[in-house]
């Protein structure tokens, strides 16, 4: 979040406050298989 790679919306003094929570999440929504369309 701090190096701008990752844009979150909400309360940012709670995401804080759970930060184990978060990296949790953030870690399961990258093995999510993701294909891109290609740009035209």
């Amino acid at each position: 979040m701090l190096t701008g790679k990752l844009k979150l919306k909400g309360d940012l003094t709670t995401i804080v406050r759970y930060t184990k929570a978060a990296q949790e999440l953030t870690e399961c929504a990258t093995r999510v298989p993701v294909e891109w369309p290609d740009e035209r």
